[in-house]
């Protein structure tokens, strides 16, 4: 078995010290005093043996644990909400080569401080929370008292730091586009419970365009599923209860419409003929879904590459010069809601059938 590169090593190949080589891959070549041309040596002669410092090693260094915590409400929403495996490839693009791990956690409601308790937990150096509940006492305490935190959503606060999308704007756009396809009786499947920011921001944009076109809100047409696939599936089985029928649905996640549309169709209706359906997310799936799925982007691997940069300024005593930081995201139209869609995909396929 080849022995592992050490950092004696690399000092040997770059004609450095030790302790230098330690200082400038450990990140405080400030106090190292060398010059830039030095620093490049050994950076140069860490990149030639492929030697990666200990990750103990350089806490000791930093006196930090060198570890993001990613907070979100539940770790079981891993396995059935899609939208949370890019966000963490966004984070992990942004903390790998500055040296950084990130830690899963899930904090559940309840008394005490649990956002307070994991930050003095000594476990990490700062957070992103996912969606939290709007208001929450314990993360607003974290936040008001300045310590490394970045919030994806808001909490309404001065003092934060925040990566978002246009939540509202998200809501009236998807509605506005099944009202254009003379739509009229459109069903709301919210992804979650009221009380999360960006739950009750999109609710209030389905609002605003139903009352901008002159539509009634129907109570028995606004529902709430729980993340999953199968939440979706249930809660559209309730709608279908309802007389007259829905002639569409905006599902405020995509793993929730892919349920809802799941359920229209095993009662034999079509889709969208029938029932329209518009979402939000662009998760990979969503194109390949049958009919593939309208819906808005909400850049989850974006968001979480900006909020793990903008986390790694503030753990290093840097604020960083746009602290809400608002994510484009468009309507991307698909065969869910349009009839007559192009698929690009199938158009792509029929074009290697013919070149073979």
């Amino acid at each position: 078995m080849t022995k592992a590169p050490t950092a004696s090593d690399v000092a040997r190949r770059a004609e450095v010290s030790r302790s230098a080589v330690s200082l400038v891959l450990g990140g405080n070549a400030k106090k190292a005093r060398l010059s830039d041309e030095t620093q490049e040596r050994i950076r140069k002669a860490a990149k030639e043996l492929n030697y990666r410092p200990n990750a103990a090693g350089r806490s000791l260094v930093r006196g930090r644990t060198e570890t993001i915590g990613l907070v979100i409400r539940d770790l079981d929403l891993i396995g059935v909400d899609p939208f949370l495996l890019p966000l963490l490839k966004g984070i992990l693009e942004a903390t790998r080569d500055q040296g950084y791990r990130v830690l899963v956690e899930s904090i559940r409601e309840g008394s005490g401080d649990p956002f307070g308790d994991l930050m003095d937990s000594g476990r990490i150096d700062g957070m992103i929370v996912e969606n939290p509940n709007y208001g929450d006492k314990s993360l607003r305490r974290l936040i008001k008292s300045g310590r490394p935190v970045v919030v994806m959503g808001s909490q309404g606060l001065k003092e934060e730091v925040s990566v978002r999308i246009d939540d509202f704007k998200i809501g009236f756009v998807a509605t506005e586009h099944l009202i254009s396809l003379g739509r009229r009786r459109i069903a709301h499947i919210a992804y979650a419970e009221s009380g999360i920011y960006a739950v009750d921001l999109r609710f209030r944009g389905y609002v605003e365009a139903m009352r901008k076109a002159g539509l009634p809100i129907e109570p028995a047409l606004v529902t709430h599923a729980n993340f999953s696939m199968e939440s979706g599936y249930a809660a559209m089985l309730d709608l279908l209860g309802a007389t007259p029928l829905p002639d569409a649905i905006f599902a405020t996640s995509d793993a929730v419409a892919m349920g809802a549309m799941a359920a229209v169709q095993d009662a034999g209706y079509l889709i969208p003929r029938d029932i329209a359906v518009a979402s939000v997310d662009d998760i990979s799936a969503a194109r390949f879904f049958r009919p593939a799925l309208t819906t808005v982007t909400s850049e989850p691997y974006a968001s979480g590459k900006l909020a793990a940069e903008m986390l790694i300024e503030l753990m290093s005593g840097q604020k960083p010069g746009n602290t809400s930081a608002l994510v484009d995201t468009r309507l991307i139209v698909r065969g869910s809601s349009v009839e007559d869609y192009s698929d690009d995909l199938l158009q792509t396929a029929r074009e290697i059938r013919a070149t073979k």
